[in-house]
């Protein structure tokens, strides 16, 4: 993946996946069940069903766009 990177890294395409697959394998992105909630009160966290209530039938299809409103 760094190799692609360095080669042609305007070829985005090319690289990124490996590096989000790498991340992810490898635990550094892991939020697990320590959370950091009461540093943000500002921020309401929603559960899945919470989420995909506030959004009507004819929106559903765009909501996964919406995921950092």
């Amino acid at each position: 993946m760094h190799d692609l990177r360095t080669k042609n890294p305007q070829d985005i395409s090319s690289y990124i996946s490996l590096f989000f697959y790498y991340y992810w394998v490898n635990g550094q992105t892991f939020v697990g069940p320590e959370l950091d909630n009461a540093r943000y009160p500002e921020v309401k966290p929603v559960d899945w069903k919470g989420f995909m209530a506030s959004w009507s039938r004819e929106q559903i299809g765009t909501s996964y766009f919406a995921l950092t409103m």
